[in-house]
Order: C-alpha cells, then sequence, then structure tokens
C-alpha cells in the first residue's frame, strides 16, 4: 500500500489548548493511519533543521517518530571541508523538530522498464550498417531483456526516496 499524498498529509489545524500543543506539528490522523498500513521493511529519512537521519523500522504516532536505537544512521554534512557528525536522535522525534520524511522505495521495476525500452529503442533508432532493415528488429527484441535486466540492476543499487510528509511551518519555527 503506498503513503498518503503529500500534497494533503499536512497537520491537523492547531487545537485551542495548550495540553495540544504538541499535536499542533502532527501529521493529520488519516496520514498516520495509511503510513501504519504501508509496509515497514523500507527505511524513511528524517530531516531535522540541518541534518538527515536514515531510520529503519520507524514507526508514527501523533507523538512522533520510533525506533531502536540502533535502527539510525546519520551520513553528516560537511562544514569548513570537514563532515560533522551529528548527534544521534532519542526517540521519539517529536513533530515539531522534523521539517520532513521521505521514505525510501524499489525502483527496480521502473528501472527495468526504462531499461528495456531505452536498449530497443535505441537499436531502432541506430542505422543499420552491417545488417539490412529486417534485422533491426530482431535485435531490437533480443535486447529487451537485457535492456531490462541492465535497467533493474542499476535501479536496485540506488533507492528512490519520495517525500512522503512536510512540516506545515517554516524550518525555524520557535519550538526549536
Amino acid at each position: 500500500m503506498g503513503l498518503a499524498n503529500p500534497a494533503t498529509s499536512y497537520a491537523t489545524e492547531p487545537a485551542a489548548t495548550a495540553d495540544s500543543s504538541a499535536n499542533l506539528y502532527a501529521p493529520s490522523p488519516e496520514w498516520l493511519a495509511a503510513i501504519r498500513r504501508s509496509p515497514g521493511r523500507h527505511s524513511v529519512r528524517i530531516h531535522l533543521e540541518r541534518n538527515r537521519y536514515e531510520v529503519k523500522h520507524a514507526r508514527f504516532d501523533s507523538m512522533g517518530v520510533w525506533f531502536e536505537q540502533d535502527d539510525q544512521f546519520s551520513s553528516g554534512r560537511w562544514s569548513g571541508g570537514e563532515k560533522l557528525k551529528p548527534q544521534p536522535l532519542t526517540p521519539p522525534v517529536p513533530w515539531s523538530q522534523i521539517e520532513r520524511i521521505d521514505a525510501s522505495r524499489s525502483g527496480i521495476a521502473r528501472g527495468a522498464t526504462l531499461g528495456a525500452l531505452g536498449l530497443a529503442v535505441a537499436i531502432l533508432a541506430w542505422p543499420p550498417a552491417h545488417a539490412g532493415e529486417d534485422w533491426a528488429a530482431f535485435y531490437a527484441l533480443i535486447s529487451l531483456p537485457v535492456g531490462a535486466l541492465a535497467g533493474g540492476i542499476v535501479a536496485a543499487v540506488r533507492p528512490n526516496w519520495i517525500r512522503v510528509w512536510n512540516s506545515p511551518y517554516p524550518a525555524g519555527h520557535a519550538s526549536r
């Protein structure tokens, strides 16, 4: 099952009571229900003000994002010629600190399709120097599985990140 549409997954309307200040930044209940039904084997990227963390087996609720300490990875960022490693996150990460969440999805099917079609079209467009035009269609058919395999391998190595949630407030909001 796919994740909620990013265009409609913004936070709910703020409540008037002080007790619900944590829910001010939380995604809608519909989005939380959709993300709970999605497969848990994919990683998510949590973007904070200046850091980005990759988390496996993340769980989402109205308080924030939960995960095991060992399931996180931070790529760090470059500053002044050296790579700075941020402090590890402590679960739960409240919604008020999160700017964006991206989910990884497999791109194997898309890569295989593009590889197969791309190689077949390239062979058909190539001017036949040694073989007649009758052989171009044969070579294009033979290239379909080769292109699909190559495209699938390339797509399997590189994850496809999809934005699934944006904070409804600008990057420097007051609660940080």
